[in-house]
């Protein structure tokens, strides 16, 4: 039968005498750990689990049983076992601060972290004091402070003034920060050697892209700034906020397509679609794609083949069209994008116009009849005074919306350079379209020409080919004049119809 254990104090610790088994409870690990070491006469059931957890409890200590040893230290006693230095009791372990670290923005979809100037890099967390310990006999231990972190700041970030511990950028670009060298930085360029596919082709980045080989099918690629690619482009989306320069050929297959907000350069484009903020520069031939560019379109060096090329600036290629008739279809001196403006503005001044026609038949009477307003009651003359009040927003809205309607006619009109060159071959089948007047080519022309609005009746008028940055305007403005200036002087000089005198 088990026996009840009681310890007493000794100069190691506690210990506890039974017929037939002595157990010694001693101190270690500074005071951490209680261990126990039993020594038993011979097998048999001295204590039990439960009486041998109830002495410890009573004990003047602070600390955990271990339950498992516990367990263990009884099982070896009753089976004639001693055990030395098994852990039965433990304290609390202090534990150490972390140590200080780098806190970085959330990366994007592509693993990229963009940040803009001005915007928050990185934030220095500094290193945590950690949780105090305390040992069985309840002295408390000091935990040790976690290591500061040393951070190194490269190009483009720099310390907040207000906030040390927040690292800003001062450029767009992506975070980067080596941990093995605590160097943090923001980078304005992602450069990627070799090809991109599927797999690794889907990039958004604030920033300047470079890609040294050729983009493969399926990729999708954007870049705030610059983007160069120095390969070939299959069927993928490609956007360059800024310029944008492919030193191969796209090959778009009707599903890929070119975004840019300035110039764009490329060696050739098939069946593709392109959307150009500045001047398109193709080396050898743009077949069968849907071009629109608010600069110039130049294909001087080659052929401009099917599909459709809308241009603000110009359009100029060696040859046009083909000599089996391909649907070419050449709009120059017209933008989608301000048009598409414009017919927005159109559009909101259409709909404001019928509200302030419909509030003003409702507010006129009292305007021209003052003495209406005498029967209405309170809540009638307030309704009337926010009717008056809208029809006075209305009608500064519409006011805005003319200016802001003029503004973009006059920009078009400004950057706008109707023109198309052909410097060798204007081949039959092509429908031209010249500041709103069209012309389909029924015969081929083999030499060097423009293609200007004739300012005189509207139609299209053939001169000896200009340069594409020439103003074409004023060029057709001298040769009007100059006709102009022949007939005068032709009528001039003329005779007069003589009379026969009667006899």
């Amino acid at each position: 039968m088990a026996v009840k254990i009681r310890f007493e104090r000794n100069d190691a610790g506690f210990q506890a005498e039974g017929e037939g088994f002595r157990i010694l409870l001693t101190f270690h690990n500074n005071d951490l750990e209680l261990h126990g070491t039993v020594t038993v006469a011979a097998a048999g059931s001295y204590f039990d689990e439960i009486s041998l957890f109830h002495a410890l409890k009573q004990l003047p200590l602070q600390g955990e049983i271990h339950h498992k040893n516990l367990r263990e230290f009884c099982h070896c006693a009753d089976n004639g076992e001693n055990v030395a230095g098994m852990v039965l009791m433990y304290g609390r372990k202090p534990r150490p601060g972390a140590a200080g670290k780098v806190e970085l923005p959330p990366a994007n979809s592509c693993g990229i972290i963009n940040v803009r100037r001005g915007q928050v890099a990185a934030r220095i967390v500094p290193p945590q004091t950690g949780e105090v310990g305390m040992t069985l006999k309840g002295a408390t231990i000091t935990p040790i402070t976690g290591k500061p972190l040393k951070v190194k700041l490269g190009d483009g970030v720099s310390r907040d003034d207000d906030e040390q511990e927040k690292i800003l950028a001062t450029q767009d670009g992506q975070v980067i920060y080596d941990r093995v060298g605590a160097l943090l930085r923001v980078s304005g360029q992602i450069r990627i050697d070799g090809n991109v596919d599927y797999r690794n082709g889907y990039l958004d980045f604030v920033g300047d892209i470079e890609i040294t080989g050729d983009v493969g099918p399926g990729c999708r690629i954007k870049a705030g700034k610059s983007l160069r690619i120095k390969g070939n482009v299959e069927s993928s989306e490609i956007e360059a906020g800024e310029t944008m320069e492919i030193m191969g050929g796209v090959s778009g297959k009707n599903r890929g397509c070119l975004r840019s907000g300035g110039n764009m350069t490329l060696r050739y484009a098939d069946i593709c679609g392109i959307e150009c903020g500045g001047n398109l520069m193709v080396k050898n031939e743009i077949v069968d794609s849907k071009v629109v560019a608010e600069g110039y379109v130049d294909v001087s060096g080659g052929s401009i083949i099917g599909g459709r090329v809308m241009a603000l600036g110009g359009i100029e290629a060696r040859i046009i069209g083909s000599e089996l008739g391909v649907p070419t279809q050449l709009i120059s001196g017209r933008s989608s994008k301000i048009e598409h403006d414009i017919r927005t503005i159109q559009e909101a001044q259409n709909c404001l116009k019928a509200d302030f026609s419909r509030l003003g038949h409702k507010i006129k009477p009292y305007i021209s009849n003052p003495e209406l307003l005498a029967p209405l009651t309170p809540g009638e003359k307030q309704q009337l005074r926010e009717l008056t009040d809208k029809y006075s927003h209305i009608r500064k809205q519409l006011r805005e919306l003319a200016i802001k309607h003029r503004d973009t006619q006059e920009l078009m009109l400004h950057h706008a350079n109707p023109m198309v060159n052909v410097i060798r071959t204007l081949c039959k089948g092509v429908e031209l379209n010249i500041d709103g007047s069209a012309l389909r080519i029924t015969e081929p022309v083999h030499r060097s020409i423009t293609i200007v609005k004739n300012s005189h009746n509207g139609s299209l008028r053939v001169i000896s080919r200009i340069r594409l940055t020439d103003n074409a305007r004023k060029v057709e403005e001298i040769i009007a004049a100059q006709e102009m200036h022949r007939q005068h002087h032709r009528e001039e000089t003329s005779p007069s119809p003589s009379t026969t005198p009667e006899p």
